[in-house]
């Protein structure tokens, strides 16, 4: 940012209305020439909170994770438009699968969603053996066993500590305990990609990016012997729709018909939705700066996460 106002660099990225905050001063000042483009659209990239599956040695929480119920609670409590508020100055959209926003073309709004509904997110709690709350007001199961889990994500990401933090401060409410955990980027990164029946963590909040427009359903993320198959890299299918969910990419990496595609992706998500193995949050807007002296910027209705907001071959200085 500082090189971009002092005019060292044409070309810039905000990485937040912050940043588009101060270079609107230095427009207005006079000190820089420049534009900037605010939310030209979403980003090509995911932001999801998921559960451990593979937690042999604490058969207790392994069982809460591994039920629907708890989970689909857990997306009801995912407070999107708090996070889109405060976070994201309103410069967000909620996200609900898999798909990233600016593909738009494999999106469908027959898609099941989860609003934030703390009620919906008790009843199915106490659906999943969670009735009763114990004297510190966390609620227990039969057995006397509180609801608690470390939430992690990595430290020095500002947003995604306030993300976790916001979270468990809303699920709090509910009688669940969720302690926020920072952690070192490449230790949070190894976590996720271990595997085996016994993983070093509970759950956490983490990113992906990537992937493409043709078929945006990456075997190494959807397949059960995904490597990135976040909530359970044991090798193994573990729900019927996780199953269905691995035949399904399948066959729509096969499937030269786009349309037909396309309705494979849309199950595909409608079973992500029902399964509830990770939960979405919200897909930050993109934005962009550049100084006046320099041209070939794409027209706005051409920019996205995927072209760009220019071609380098085309740009010039006037």
């Amino acid at each position: 940012l500082n090189l971009f106002l002092a005019g060292e660099i044409d070309l810039f990225g905000p990485r937040n209305l912050d940043d588009i905050g101060v270079i609107n001063v230095a427009i207005q000042n006079q000190d820089i020439d420049a534009t900037v483009i605010e939310g030209y659209g979403g980003a090509g990239s995911s932001q999801f909170i998921v559960f451990n599956w593979n937690l042999e040695s604490n058969p207790f929480l392994q069982n809460v994770f591994r039920n629907a119920d708890f989970r689909r609670a857990m997306n009801h409590l995912v407070d999107r438009d708090t996070i889109i508020d405060l976070v994201y100055s309103g410069a967000a959209e909620p996200m609900h699968t898999g798909v990233y926003l600016p593909n738009d073309f494999w999106l469908d709004d027959s898609v099941t969603t989860y609003d934030f509904d703390p009620e919906r997110a008790s009843e199915l709690l106490a659906r999943a053996g969670f009735s009763r709350r114990g004297g510190d007001g966390i609620l227990v199961d039969a057995e006397g066993r509180r609801l608690s889990f470390r939430l992690a994500t990595n430290a020095g990401n500002n947003q995604r500590e306030q993300i976790i933090q916001i979270f468990a401060d809303t699920v709090r409410d509910v009688g669940v305990d969720v302690q926020t955990e920072p952690l070192d980027f490449s230790l949070l990164v190894d976590q996720l990609l271990s595997s085996g029946d016994d993983r070093p963590f509970e759950a956490m909040l983490i990113g992906l990016t990537g992937g493409n427009r043709v078929w945006p359903f990456g075997e190494s993320v959807y397949a059960c012997a995904g490597f990135l198959h976040g909530f359970n890299t044991s090798g193994s299918c573990i729900t019927p729709q996780e199953t269905l969910i691995d035949q399904l990419i399948k066959q729509g990496i096969r499937t030269l018909d786009t349309d037909a595609a396309r309705e494979i992706g849309v199950e595909i998500q409608q079973l992500e939705a029902e399964q509830a193995g990770t939960l979405f949050t919200v897909s930050p807007l993109l934005h962009v700066a550049w100084t006046n002296r320099v041209a070939g910027e794409h027209p706005l209705e051409l920019m996205g996460a995927f072209t760009g907001t220019r071609q380098l071959e085309l740009t010039h200085i006037r």
